[in-house]
């Protein structure tokens, strides 16, 4: 018998930056929002949206690291 995982719950990404007090990279976001492999494309859709909506803001302090805060 094969078993489907159970997918979690996604939680949103805003939700995710007010608990961890408005700064997060944005794979530590990705993996805190409950997204896999299979749902990339809507992690980034949900980012693009909140970003659009000023929300949520891209900083990069270096040329490596990426963080994602609240606006």
């Amino acid at each position: 018998m094969i078993t489907k995982k159970k997918k979690k719950k996604k939680i949103p990404l805003y939700n995710i930056l007010e608990e961890n007090r408005g700064r997060i990279s944005a794979e530590d976001l990705f993996n805190q929002a409950n997204f896999d492999q299979d749902s990339v494309e809507e992690f980034y859709s949900e980012l693009r949206d909140e970003i659009r909506k000023q929300r949520i803001k891209e900083v990069r302090p270096n040329n490596k690291d990426v963080f994602l805060e609240l606006v």
